[in-house]
């Protein structure tokens, strides 16, 4: 039978110490090494963002914190695990992927993460999906082809290595709607929910090494009852079941609302076709009563009615807007939110090296729930989570880090969108073109956000990137005077047209701070 071993296969790409290139590793070796690396990270950003919550839990289990329920017990563990052990035991992770060493290989009788109930001689699909359906950014079923030339009708096979990385991409960002058909006891549907990360933004802590990454990146759980993840438990799940709610398996390994089956080449180096349908019911009965843990690596907004919901991610918008939403709770894009719930544990009881080096990662898929995928990002902060509340030795600084951050994020917001408003304003006294309806934007309004937002990235970080804060001032209101001036430049000839940008670019002076030396300008 073919095999890919992911504890020992490589296809896991690191990045070590010495900043040189290194071949990609199996998760046995990725712990055994974690203290000499410094990050690892695929190249498939939803990837990424699964393979950091996995990663995560077996460092839970490696570290003994998955069995703790009293936070001060959990925090002390955590801190003798950071600066006294400095690494993870080599026996315990050998003895751990040697437990579930069948659980692990990607083609083996219990799959990882697949469900081999969709195949075989008494299959629940009696159709595959093909091959294109698994990879991501590949045309599928009737899709038209536009950047890629595969069809079904000619799938090429994906490396395995390549594979497993679609593998946690579909699992934790596949789409809404329709499926491949699957009949399990008395359930036929065709049709499937959207996976737990689907739209998602999320952010993730970064130590100095791998090892201090994965150790941040383990949230606090008080549950009582702990649940096993896929490859730790003897049965297969019930698919016309919601999926388990309480642990932290439950939380960051077993939300999937998708089913997989790969099917591998002979000498099992390729992927040759796969089955992707319904892995969990969420039948409107169902909703009534349940609904998905909260997210620890995501900000939260209150909606209307006070239940919280994660923030989606915006392909159009920078990950520095959205850094004071990670640090406190607060108003933010004009609603309340709530900081990511790991955010909370990262506050107290650790090592002040440690504190102080903390970097954020984010990773975003701008998606809607069905299949409208229209692109994914990552990105990485400086050292802000040494910001977090209660965090830093002096308190005092950190408060004024903070309030620094938020007062650069809301003048930021507002210059911007006061920009993109008297724009569009602009254009229309203009008479340049015909009449822009409520909610457009003007012909040069894209030209003066986007250098705004551009620049507007570079002055956050200097005000906030160091250890000594400077407040914004009028830094932002003069970058959006710069974008104004530059997108409406070269229509100022007509003289029509000049009065209209004259008479609207005042309103950009609405928060302006009077500086000894602004000259006549401050005063426009």
């Amino acid at each position: 039978m073919p095999t890919f071993d992911l504890t020992t296969d490589p296809w896991i790409p690191v990045r070590p110490k010495h900043g040189g290139p290194a071949s990609p590793v199996g998760l046995t070796t990725l712990f055994q090494r974690a203290h000499e690396y410094t990050d690892v990270e695929l190249a498939l950003p939803p990837a990424s963002a699964g393979l950091w919550r996995i990663l995560a839990f077996i460092a839970a289990r490696l570290s003994g914190l998955d069995t703790c329920t009293e936070w001060s017990e959990w925090a002390r563990i955590r801190k003798q695990v950071l600066h006294e052990d400095g690494r993870f035991d080599p026996e315990e992770v050998e003895d751990y992927f040697q437990r579930y060493r069948d659980r692990f290989d990607l083609f083996g009788d219990r799959p990882w993460l697949q469900d081999p109930r969709l195949g075989g001689s008494e299959a629940q699909c009696p159709k595959t999906s093909g091959v294109n359906k698994l990879c991501w950014g590949r045309p599928a079923g009737n899709t038209q082809v536009w950047l890629r030339h595969t069809t079904d009708l000619r799938p090429i096979p994906v490396p395995a290595a390549e594979a497993a990385h679609h593998l946690l991409a579909t699992l934790y960002y596949g789409p809404s709607g329709r499926c491949t058909s699957r009949t399990a006891g008395d359930v036929s549907a065709a049709d499937t929910a959207a996976g737990p990360l689907r739209g998602a933004l999320s952010f993730h802590p970064l130590g100095r090494t791998l090892f201090e990454s994965l150790l941040l990146n383990i949230p606090f759980i008080d549950d009582d009852e702990d649940t096993l993840a896929p490859w730790e438990r003897d049965e297969l799940r019930d698919p016309t079941l919601p999926p388990p709610v309480t642990g932290l398996a439950g939380r960051l390994v077993d939300q999937f609302r998708h089913a997989v089956l790969l099917e591998p080449s002979p000498d099992g180096t390729e992927v040759r076709d796969a089955t992707v349908t319904w892995g969990a019911r969420l039948s409107p009965e169902i909703r009534q009563t349940w609904s998905a843990p909260e997210d620890p690596y995501q900000i939260h907004i209150r909606r209307e009615d006070g239940t919280p919901a994660p923030m989606k991610a915006d392909a159009t918008r920078a990950v520095w807007r959205d850094v004071a939403a990670i640090l406190q709770d607060g108003q933010h894009r004009g609603q309340l939110t709530r900081m990511p719930r790991l955010h909370r544990d990262l506050r107290y009881h650790l090592p002040s090296d440690i504190r102080s080096a903390m970097r954020a990662r984010s990773f975003g898929f701008d998606q809607d729930g069905q299949t409208r995928d229209k692109q994914w990002f990552t990105a990485t902060t400086p050292r802000i989570l040494q910001w977090l509340h209660e965090s830093a030795e002096d308190n005092r600084q950190a408060g004024r880090m903070l309030n620094v951050i938020r007062q650069a994020t809301d003048s930021a917001e507002d210059a911007g969108w006061r920009l993109e408003r008297q724009l569009t304003r602009a254009w229309k006294d203009s008479g340049l073109g015909g009449e822009v309806k409520r909610g457009d934007s003007a012909p040069w309004t894209l030209l003066g956000t986007g250098r705004y937002w551009s620049r507007a990235y570079e002055v956050f970080w200097k005000l906030v990137g160091g250890d000594t804060p400077q407040e914004p001032g009028n830094a932002f209101i003069r970058l959006a005077l710069e974008a104004y001036t530059e997108a409406t430049d070269g229509y100022r000839h007509r003289p029509r047209v000049a009065k209209a940008v004259a008479r609207n670019r005042g309103a950009l002076f609405k928060n302006w701070i009077a500086e000894p030396d602004d000259g006549a300008e401050g005063a426009a």
